[in-house]
């Protein structure tokens, strides 16, 4: 396993699609070794969901938002 370098995920930032999105502060996530990421939400998972070779038969489970603690 390699890990990419700062300047390489600014690199990679900067290319179209980018690597990443939508940071606050790409100054600040962007590390020697990774990104770090900002969460929007958080769900749990409620019911079942199903998984299909093909995604015919796929079933994405319900879920509910978890708040924030504060």
């Amino acid at each position: 396993m390699s890990m990419l370098a700062h300047d390489e995920l600014v690199s990679l930032i900067n290319n179209k699609p980018p690597l990443v999105e939508h940071m606050i502060d790409p100054g600040i996530q962007v590390q020697p070794n990774g990104v770090e990421l900002t969460l929007q939400k958080v769900e749990a998972h409620i019911g079942h969901g199903a998984i299909a070779f093909d995604n015919s038969e796929r079933i994405l489970p319900k879920t509910r938002s978890l708040d924030f603690d504060d």
